[in-house]
């Protein structure tokens, strides 16, 4: 089991070092439609975690590669319905509408580093469930992914860990079968 004190460790030493940057979590997503469940994750890491002062929850372009029903406009206007009528305004949860500006979905590192150099006074993290960890490699630039995005993976039913994980750099010399080995290890802490 990962241990809650070496897990909040890593992430207060993660967040002393930004001390005058935003600590800002990314929700991306097709959000289609949105869900509780996406309002109850996004509220759920910002309490959970509390250097997480804002969390963004951005809804993707076109994907040629997923079957989504509904426009990416139609999408990101459900999704602020959605926060709107469910979330406190105070909680730090917010809608962005970079993808959709953008037409299609970003890849996750060029979306990453598209906000890091448009808000360069915040530190981002990519949340996403433990169930995409053994996927990473395979992302677009799978290996800059990994070695300059700061990632908190939230528990997924059959990937569990007993609280969200945060990583500041996954080793980028790593195979798919060597970071999967060492979350396990460290699962078993």
């Amino acid at each position: 089991t990962v241990s809650t004190q070496s897990t909040w460790d890593l992430f207060m030493v993660e967040a002393q070092e930004i001390t005058k940057k935003k600590v800002v979590g990314i929700f991306g997503g097709s959000f289609d439609p949105p869900t509780i469940a996406h309002l109850q994750l996004a509220a759920g890491l910002i309490n959970g975690l509390p250097e997480i002062e804002e969390m963004w929850i951005i809804p993707c372009g076109d994907r040629p590669d997923k079957k989504i029903n509904c426009t990416p406009v139609q999408r990101l206007e459900m999704t602020k319905m959605a926060l709107n009528e469910f979330l406190p305004s105070t909680l730090g949860v917010r809608v962005d509408d970079i993808e959709v500006r953008n037409g299609i979905a970003l890849p996750t590192y060029e979306l990453m580093k598209r906000l890091e150099k448009q808000y360069p006074d915040y530190k981002f993290y990519f949340c996403c469930g433990s169930d995409l960890i053994p996927t990473l490699y395979q992302w677009d630039n799978g290996n800059e992914l990994l070695s300059e995005i700061n990632f908190i993976f939230y528990p997924r039913q059959g990937y569990e860990h007993d609280l969200a994980v945060s990583y500041t750099h996954l080793r980028a010399h790593e195979t798919r079968e060597d970071l999967v080995c060492r979350l396990l290890l460290e699962k078993k802490k």
